[in-house]
């Protein structure tokens, strides 16, 4: 694929992107009293703006790059990195805050450390393209540079992506106890058609209810931690081989940094089609026919 032919892919994906991203903020904002009345709610909003946002900057770039207008690589490497940055940190807040609605223990800490450690993450990135700017929009100039950027993307990439599924699973794993221990929660997530005549519920159902919604957390936690490894781990990879290999990665005539490039901007569709999906609140919003 060529430098033109992969602009014009990402192009589409980032105007579709905020197109999808636009709605989904403008439908939530006619609701906003309802919808974010609860953090998790919140973290989700927060999540679609910084990927509308992150559209619409990549949309005007792109543009500007299939123009053959002037472009500061250096600014576009930078807000690109910092957006990034905070993308894989909301994806592990949205994660961390399914986990503290079952298991509130610890929430305060870990939100402090995090944010925290994310802070310092986003200085090392402002200090490392002030110091050597880049000249690629993507990497630090300097070999310096770049094994620094790899450094510090390696903690955010490795760290977010760990955390993120640790929290997926770990409300997998909270949730299913819970059921384990007291059977009849499960009775919460079962319709009044479930009831016998008499009132009492068929002991069968009971067990299909629990699988039912065991296999629904299941599904949230693999979906979900996958779009990370499939948007975001394709560009550290090639970038620690670029890296290592000193700024060649063997066998890419750049038809495999465009294809990385891609599978980066595929999330600005994938995130929110994966809220949609698993979030029916957020979903009724856009069902404006229905009401």
């Amino acid at each position: 694929m060529g430098h033109t032919a992969s602009n014009a892919v990402q192009l589409t994906l980032y105007l579709l992107g905020l197109l999808l991203n636009g709605l989904v903020l403008f439908f939530m904002s006619r609701k906003h009293r309802q919808l974010l009345s609860n953090l998790l709610n919140k973290r989700v909003a927060a999540l679609i703006l910084v990927l509308f946002i992150w559209s619409l900057t990549r949309l005007i770039v792109t543009s500007m790059i299939l123009q053959s207008a002037y472009v500061s690589t250096n600014a576009v490497a930078l807000v690109g990195n910092l957006t990034v940055l905070v993308l894989l940190l909301f994806n592990a807040n949205l994660a961390a805050e399914r986990f503290f609605i079952v298991q509130p223990i610890g929430k305060e800490r870990y939100f402090f450390t995090i944010y925290s450690i994310f802070a310092a993450l986003a200085l090392v990135i402002l200090i490392e393209f002030l110091i050597w700017p880049s000249t690629d929009q993507s990497r630090p100039s300097s070999s310096t540079g770049q094994i620094i950027w790899i450094l510090s993307s390696s903690i955010t990439f490795a760290g977010s992506t760990l955390l993120t599924g640790y929290f997926y699973m770990a409300t997998y794993s909270f949730t299913s106890k819970q059921f384990a221990y007291n059977p009849r929660l499960v009775m919460f997530f079962m319709n009044d058609e479930d009831l016998l005549d008499d009132g009492s519920i068929d002991p069968s159902l009971v067990t299909l209810a629990r699988r039912k919604v065991e296999g629904k957390v299941f599904r949230q936690c693999v979906f979900l931690s996958g779009s990370i490894i499939i948007c975001y781990f394709p560009f550290w990879i090639y970038n620690i081989i670029y890296v290592v290999n000193g700024g060649v990665v063997p066998g890419d005539t750049g038809d495999g940094w465009s294809a990385v490039l891609i599978m980066l901007s595929m999330d600005v569709l994938i995130t929110p089609l994966q809220i949609l999906y698993f979030k029916s609140d957020i979903r009724e919003t856009l069902m404006f026919w229905k009401k």
